[in-house]
């Protein structure tokens, strides 16, 4: 499904295409997501800066993930665009109502953690990295050991060489191109 849009939690008021299903007392949501336009991009790009603001503001953390499936073209070359959008879906679903997911380019997803220290980030992007290796078995019928590139940045956070407002701007130049 192609959409224009990125999910958000609830706190934002931006959830685009959100279809609710009300199971039991707790009215879970089924989301949807597809893959991004420019407009929706720089939406979650200024969801970023917002939260970036935010945690500079109130000493709080800030994480952003951002997942290279490119592998992707050599493993499943005929159904690439399908895969990332399935993923896409799947990484909605198992990510925070705070949490906000976006792919920024056919073969990148950027995943922001409001108030996450890098620890549980890395924790999120060793999930989701068994994720896709898991669906990408599933898809091959056979064994998938890929090395899915991953790339965190994190506020406040002296151990990553780069800073999140650096790859913010990064994110928003490989989106234009």
């Amino acid at each position: 499904m192609k959409i224009d849009g990125f999910v958000s939690g609830t706190n934002f008021g931006t959830i685009v295409a959100v279809k609710t299903s009300h199971k039991g007392s707790k009215g879970l949501m089924e989301l949807q997501v597809g893959t991004m336009t420019t407009r929706a991009c720089q939406t979650f790009l200024t969801m970023a800066e917002i939260e970036m603001r935010r945690a500079e503001r109130y000493r709080i953390f800030v994480s952003l993930l951002v997942l290279d499936l490119s592998i992707l073209q050599e493993i499943v070359p005929d159904r690439t665009a399908e895969l990332v959008d399935r993923l896409v879906d799947l990484a909605a679903t198992r990510i925070r109502c705070t949490d906000s997911i976006a792919a920024t380019d056919p073969y990148r997803v950027a995943l922001l953690f409001p108030e996450t220290p890098r620890q549980s980030a890395m924790l999120a992007a060793h999930r989701l990295t068994d994720m896709v290796r898991h669906v990408l078995s599933e898809e091959t019928g056979k064994a998938v050991d890929a090395i899915i590139p991953v790339e965190i940045v994190s506020y406040p956070d002296a151990a990553g060489a780069k800073t999140l407002a650096k790859a913010l701007q990064d994110l928003a130049q490989k989106s234009r191109n």
